[in-house]
């Protein structure tokens, strides 16, 4: 099966109004076309504002007007991150959220576990948005997913607004200058005093230390493209990533960077071929 993941900051839910805008215009349907025309199996949503107003009415349009479905309790008033997945084509086995933070915006909204046709074990999927405020509190999160997607097998999928600083690959440009940023974009993604600024890797590092592959700098490596370790949103920084345990690598068949003109991120289309996934990989199986 040719299996497809996207990730999307909906920003505001696609539903609220942005600053500014005057009138206010309905974002949701040039979104809900992305999503569709994406065919995803698993879509991770960040930033679904809104979502559970009104007797949670937009989840139940999103549902309808998408044909996904979303896992029990995966939406919260006070949690922007949320998963909805293809069930005619994936078995949600399980949706783990003993581990997610409600008392906190950012973090990450569960871990679903699907059963899916050619995987030799089931994956483990889950959708983040990290704090991007402080780099502690989001490597903490970042830390418990990289434990928690590797309960179930070792085959994993972390996806999402992860808000921070990936390590620095071959070819990727040079880093945006934190002077010409905002100070409340400055605050959480850099460190060192006002003038010696560095960029802070502390969340990619938490990746990196759980063997987790960088979807994009390693398509980018494969393809020879450093198109796509280009920034993703307002602030100059790749703060949308995708990262994948070592069963997966050998699985990646497509890697996709998608403008959203009704988001101010871009959405990220993963495509793995689960025929080609391999856990004689994992170093030291989870236990």
């Amino acid at each position: 099966m040719l299996l497809t993941v996207l990730s999307l900051n909906l920003q505001l839910g696609g539903i609220l109004p942005l600053d500014g805008e005057e009138p206010p215009r309905d974002r949701w349907p040039g979104l809900a076309a992305l999503i569709r025309d994406s065919g995803a199996h698993i879509v991770l949503l960040q930033e679904t504002a809104g979502w559970t107003d009104h007797n949670r009415s937009h989840a139940i349009r999103a549902i309808a007007e998408l044909g996904l479905a979303l896992p029990p309790d995966a939406l919260s008033p006070t949690s922007s991150a949320s998963l909805m997945y293809a069930p005619d084509a994936l078995e949600l086995t399980q949706w783990e959220t003993r581990y997610t933070d409600p008392t906190s915006t950012h973090g990450f909204a569960g871990i679903g576990v699907f059963n899916v046709p050619g995987s030799p074990r089931p994956i483990a999927v889950s959708s983040a948005h990290l704090s991007p405020v402080s780099a502690p509190a989001a490597a903490d999160r970042a830390a418990h997913l990289a434990w928690r997607v590797r309960r179930y097998g070792d085959v994993g999928i972390i996806g999402g607004d992860i808000n921070h600083h990936p390590l620095p690959r071959p070819g990727q440009g040079p880093v945006v200058a934190p002077a010409t940023l905002p100070a409340a974009n400055v605050v959480g993604r850099w460190r060192g005093p006002a003038g010696d600024l560095r960029p802070d890797y502390t969340v990619a590092e938490v990746f990196d230390r759980g063997r987790f592959t960088d979807v994009a700098a390693h398509m980018a490596a494969l393809r020879g493209d450093p198109a796509l370790l280009g920034p993703t949103a307002p602030g100059g920084v790749r703060c949308d990533q995708i990262h994948v345990t070592e069963p997966l690598v050998p699985a990646l068949a497509g890697y996709e960077v998608r403008p959203a003109k009704d988001s101010d991120h871009d959405a990220l289309l993963l495509t793995l071929d689960t025929a080609a996934i391999d856990p004689a990989l994992v170093h030291v199986e989870h236990v």
